[in-house]
């Protein structure tokens, strides 16, 4: 958002919304409603959109949202007093490029209600593919396999010479450095023992609590170390998550490969985000809620239509030396732990959102 944001005291309280705006969730569009300049509803496509709370939003006024000089108040403020709906064209909201603000009058009760409505571009991309396209992955399971074993060879190599290097080095620095590759050699050699990376990585019976912080933070430190060395990497955490059911290094797999897509597009600041999803989706197969959410940002230049329609197929990359594997991958990891993946493009960032179920409830243990 522009500008501080500064809750203004009230004397009257705006109107209560009529009932009939709870429907307005479902539109893909983001929708404002105002009383008095005031903000008094705002859909989930809002938030998501101004990346606010609905507490963050309702009961404060649009000026100390969007910026007192915005256009779009203007609008406001003259279709509330004319009774006119107005159309804004190529505009920008929360920092974040806007082709269309729709505003339109209401009536609500002795005054009137104004809704600002504006699109939220978005290439909704998920792994409900998997569902569909078990039989085409059958070709790239076997040659997995194959690559799997010649894979853990040159692996063990890397694995020993780390290790040689950690108690040769005498920095400190040095030493964590090897460590990590030690770290990291063992954890793909333990990826590679699931028989393919195409297989199901992670089998219910091997979860346990897993804690999505340590996940990007260690994603973080690799990515920090390694392909993303010259982007600028920060982590928003939301501190009261629980610990998701799940294999931690299938995840740090999925995620580094997200991280390093990013990265590899030329991006130049990656973002990775925790959440509580209050409007949450559903799996499309199990039905289950879907409100923990983990999601890799970045403000790389985006993907062609194309490649968003072929982004989870196995073995398509536009990457001169690509193997087509990386996001394959995401998919099954997020697809055995019940999840699913989507990504959007808005305001110049593309954001893949892995959305996991509620851990199952455990019984508490007795003194």
């Amino acid at each position: 958002m522009s500008g501080v944001k500064t809750q203004k005291s009230v004397k009257n309280k705006p109107a209560a919304v009529p009932q009939a705006l709870a429907m307005l969730d479902a539109l893909p569009e983001a929708v404002l409603a105002l009383e008095d300049g005031v903000i008094v509803y705002a859909n989930h496509a809002a938030m998501d959109f101004t990346r606010t709370s609905a507490k963050g939003l309702v009961g404060y006024r649009l000026a100390d949202v969007f910026g007192a000089a915005h256009p779009a108040c203007t609008a406001a403020d003259a279709a509330a007093k004319g009774g006119q709906n107005l159309t804004l064209r190529d505009l920008e909201i929360c920092q974040h490029p806007v082709a269309r603000l729709s505003v339109s009058v209401m009536p609500s009760g002795a005054q009137s209600a104004v809704l600002l409505s504006w699109p939220v571009e978005r290439v909704p991309l998920r792994s409900e593919w998997l569902v569909q396209q078990r039989t085409v992955m059958k070709p790239a399971r076997e040659l997995a396999r194959m690559l799997a074993h010649e894979i853990k060879n040159p692996l063990a190599g890397i694995r020993g010479a780390a290790q040689l290097l950690g108690r040769a080095l005498a920095d400190d620095d040095d030493r964590a450095l090897a460590a990590l590759i030690d770290a990291e050699t063992q954890r793909i050699l333990r990826l590679l023992d699931k028989v393919s990376l195409l297989d199901d990585i992670s089998a219910p019976e091997s979860f346990s609590a897993v804690n999505l912080h340590g996940i990007t933070d260690h994603v973080i430190e690799c990515a920090r170390a390694g392909f993303a060395a010259g982007a600028a990497l920060r982590a928003e955490y939301d501190p009261s998550l629980p610990d998701i059911d799940g294999h931690a290094d299938a995840l740090v797999q999925a995620v580094m490969n997200l991280a390093k897509n990013a990265a590899e597009a030329g991006a130049h600041n990656i973002v990775l985000r925790t959440g509580y999803d209050l409007a949450p989706q559903y799996h499309p197969e199990t039905g289950r809620r879907l409100p923990i959410v983990l999601s890799v940002e970045d403000d790389g230049p985006g993907m062609s239509a194309e490649t968003a329609a072929r982004l989870f197929e196995p073995c398509y990359t536009t990457k001169p030396e690509g193997e087509g594997l990386g996001l394959v991958v995401v998919s099954r990891v997020v697809d055995s732990h019940g999840g699913m993946v989507n990504v959007s493009r808005a305001g110049g960032k593309t954001v893949f959102r892995i959305c996991f179920p509620l851990p199952p409830r455990r019984k508490e243990k007795t003194v």
